[in-house]
């Protein structure tokens, strides 16, 4: 996605009416930093040599699977694999 195309909000714990109350607010609030940085880095003239990369953390179940904290003696997929966004310079299609 471009950062000239519109914001996509998320609400993957609001819209069920579960987990930490505030998830929504802080997802927004780094949806709009990370906006920041992109739109700094097209200012400067940068936009075309950036490579982003964008990492996340499990951070809590959120009453996934029925639990609402990790236990070290369950593993499962949402603690295995995490997301990983990478755009930008060198990639098709795919600029800042």
């Amino acid at each position: 996605m471009d950062c000239d195309d519109a914001v996509v909000r998320h609400s993957p714990y609001d819209a069920r009416g579960r987990g930490d109350g505030d998830a929504l607010r802080k997802i927004s609030r780094l949806d709009d930093h990370f906006w920041l940085v992109v739109a700094h880095t097209k200012a400067l003239g940068h936009g075309e040599l950036t490579v982003a990369l964008f990492f996340t953390d499990h951070g809590k179940y959120l009453d996934d699977h029925g639990m609402i904290e990790r236990w070290p003696s369950r593993v499962s997929d949402s603690l295995a694999y995490e997301p990983i966004i990478v755009g930008g310079a060198g990639l098709p299609g795919r600029g800042l």
